[in-house]
């Protein structure tokens, strides 16, 4: 049988870190997540489209893990597509507390997918709950707020920000992959062994959670 070819980027420090982690613990434990106190008439159908268009503009929300024959650690493999996985239902703010729990519970298919959860839990025809789910792999919390305030802002018809001025050799936004595979390059050169050693001396500070409490948004 023909061997299936695995091409991508190495993990960065912090997927490294968390890759380990998550081998000697639960998997379902690593993930970040947020519930957002959403106003107004939410249209479902408008808010899909709003996220399959954050996950077209934002590859780090289809990169899944693939796995290399004799290697430890996987790459990261930046799906074609890899649509959310997403949940409409009614209920209150304990509904859609209950449904993060749930998912808690859920460990992510890293290598396959999906890897983005979304939910709609609507109370009333005015207030409604947003609830988001990603593996800490793809996402922490201050990059989950970023790409809140992003699918919001494409949901109420914001235009996307123009681009910034560049050569004719740019090839597009800043992705993960591209940090990921800088950060690398970084902490292997020589300039870097000092502070390494340093920050190691410090010793490990324990794990950091993850914990974006409960933000209210008005929708158009």
């Amino acid at each position: 049988m023909e061997q299936e070819i695995v091409e991508g980027f190495r993990l960065s420090p912090q997927q490294r870190h968390l890759w380990r982690a998550q081998a000697a613990g639960s998997a379902a434990a690593f993930r970040v997540q947020a519930l957002v106190r959403l106003t107004g008439a939410v249209d479902a159908t408008r808010l899909v489209a709003a996220a399959e268009q954050l996950v077209e503009q934002n590859e780090v929300l289809r990169t899944v893990f693939g796995t290399l024959p004799g290697v430890a650690l996987p790459v990261q493999v930046i799906a074609e597509s890899l649509p959310p996985r997403y949940e409409h239902q009614s209920g209150d703010r304990a509904a859609a507390e209950a449904l993060l729990a749930a998912w808690s519970g859920r460990a992510f298919d890293l290598e396959a997918g999906p890897l983005f959860d979304l939910a709609l839990v609507r109370e009333s025809d005015e207030l409604s709950w947003l609830a988001v789910s990603l593996p800490a792999m793809c996402c922490d919390a201050a990059g989950l707020e970023a790409l809140l305030e992003q699918l919001l802002s494409t949901y109420g018809g914001a235009p996307a920000p123009a681009p910034a001025e560049s050569d004719e050799d740019d090839e597009g936004p800043l992705q993960y992959a591209d940090l990921s595979e800088w950060q690398d390059e970084l902490l292997e050169s020589e300039e870097s062994k000092e502070q390494i050693e340093a920050w190691r001396a410090r010793g490990a500070s324990g794990r950091p959670t993850f914990d974006l409490g409960f933000l209210t948004r008005p929708v158009a």
